[in-house]
């Protein structure tokens, strides 16, 4: 029996795909990975009992598993190695079931996060793990494999099936008796599988927790250079406000100020849909019509949001970030921060403005040394300003910060051929616009090299990184005795070695 027909017995023929399109789309991440090879299959099971039966069925032929969401990876953690697999797309386990009186919600971890967000609206409650701004299509089982935001203290209970093709529960979920309200009872099972890349065990379900919808108050700063603002993004996070962050270089900036019509019409039913005063809602209108003007020529900026129990103290939050600053920077127009927390989710800029291909990397470093690096960089790049210019390469920069330390994410942009997942998630126009371009080599090649050096100046900051996969050291960074332990944890879960090889180094 070949592998299509022995799947669809198994789930159905219309929810396995073969053909050589397909498959392509299941090789292909963000940045190219030349080992990347076709799945023999991709599968898109509906439930828990059908990733087991996938899981035992693959196992008996020794066919690796490669889990897979919206596949917005950029570190190789959705793709095939060298080893015959099959791809569990698992957008198909998409259910919610919402308790709000114990402030949780159980979705499949193939919904994503706009999904989830859909759901919600109207109740009153969000999820207190907020989502990747890719979350229009990136999913939450994605995002708590790879640890994007980091931070998953939101994250209470996990489903998982196993290499054995049990179906395990932990946390919130997993305790006889007790509704699923708590995360810690006993060793932290959980938090094992958060961060996992998908090398432990396929996730199915993820239950989360749910807070109130706040009041939210927003502020915006410009700078002359990264420097000055990654410094004070650090002072804020000294300051511990609790408020959220997030950066752009200028061109970036100047780019979120210019939206094509479907985007700002969505926009703005987004303002319109948070209610309230509406005579505030009218002010919000008139501020992103003008938005263009007051912010395209604000140079490097960076946003804050904050939240609490009413606007006064949301506002008090902001008016002490304001005094932590002392006048470092220049207040703009908060037209950005607004836009987002109304509109948070979008995959525009995962292509340049003119369809370029686009890569991030990124790290997270401590407050004492976020200025230092993020100045090495800026040296590094610099060094190479020719060699940039001469392959056409631009390079910008995404900052955010929700705790003690600076995320920061260098990003490179080069006229090339795009993959399948690009074709994938571009609107019908710009398909038209951005298919068709030839292969880019020199480029390519560039900027794979310029990005690790990028990557040995986070490493010798010290930084860590989410989405690990098979792209940062893992194993050769922590501690000795606690990479063994994760080898005989993976080798205790999987001793075939089928679950998402190589993502981890394992």
């Amino acid at each position: 029996m070949d592998e299509g027909a022995g799947l669809a017995e198994l789930i159905g023929a219309a929810h396995v795909a073969l053909g050589e399109e397909a498959l392509a789309y299941y090789a292909s991440d963000i940045m190219v990975w030349e080992e990347a090879r076709p799945p023999v299959a991709a599968v898109r099971p509906g439930s828990a009992a059908e990733v087991a039966a996938i899981v035992r069925y693959a196992g008996e032929r020794k066919l690796a598993l490669v889990p897979r969401g919206a596949g917005l990876s950029y570190t190789g953690g959705v793709v095939a190695g060298g080893q015959r697999a099959i791809v569990l797309d698992l957008t198909r386990l998409d259910g919610v079931d919402i308790d709000a009186e114990n402030r949780t919600v159980r979705v499949g971890a193939g919904l994503s996060w706009e999904g989830l967000a859909l759901a919600l609206a109207g109740g009153g409650l969000r999820p207190l793990q907020h989502g990747p701004i890719s979350g229009q299509y990136s999913t939450v089982g994605g995002a708590v494999s790879q640890n994007v935001p980091g931070n998953l203290e939101g994250v209470l209970g996990l489903e998982v099936v196993l290499a054995d093709a049990s179906v395990a529960r932990f946390g919130a979920g997993g305790i006889k008796d007790a509704p699923g309200f708590y995360r810690h009872y006993g060793p932290d099972l959980v938090g094992l599988f958060c961060g996992d890349c998908g090398s432990f065990g396929i996730k199915t379900a993820v239950t989360l927790r749910l807070v109130p919808e706040r009041p939210a108050a927003f502020a915006s700063f410009a700078f002359p250079g990264p420097r000055e603002l990654v410094a004070a993004m650090a002072t804020l996070g000294r300051a511990n406000l609790g408020l959220r962050l997030f950066g752009m270089d200028a061109q970036k900036n100047r780019d979120a100020t210019k939206v094509d019509a479907q985007t700002a019409f969505q926009t703005v039913r987004a303002v319109l849909g948070k209610g309230g005063n509406p005579l505030a809602r009218v002010g919000d209108l008139l501020q992103l019509g003008r938005a263009g003007a007051n912010t395209a020529g604000a140079g490097w900026t960076l946003h804050a949001t904050a939240e609490a129990a009413t606007p006064q103290a949301a506002a008090s939050l902001l008016d002490a970030a304001r005094r932590e600053l002392a006048g470092a920077g220049v207040e703009i127009d908060n037209v950005l921060p607004k836009t987002l927390h109304a509109k948070p989710y979008s995959v525009r800029g995962f292509v340049g403005r003119e369809g370029e291909r686009w890569v991030p990397i990124h790290g997270m470093v401590s407050l004492q040394r976020a200025v230092g690096t993020i100045g090495a960089i800026e040296d590094y790049l610099a060094a190479n300003a020719e060699r940039l210019a001469a392959l056409s390469i631009t390079t910008g920069y995404f900052f955010s910060g929700v705790g003690p330390y600076v995320s920061m994410e260098p990003m490179f942009y080069w006229p090339d051929e795009l993959d399948p997942i690009h074709l994938r998630y571009l609107s019908n126009r710009n398909r038209e616009r951005f298919g068709g371009r030839d292969r880019n080599a020199p480029a390519r090649q560039a900027v794979w090299e310029l990005r690790d050096g990028i990557r040995g100046i986070f490493r010798e900051a010290g930084a860590v990184h989410a989405q690990i996969a098979r792209y940062y050291d893992y194993l050769g960074r922590i501690d000795p005795s606690a990479a063994q332990l994760v080898t005989r944890i993976k080798g205790a879960l999987d001793p075939q070695r089928l679950i998402n090889p190589g993502s981890l180094g394992l």
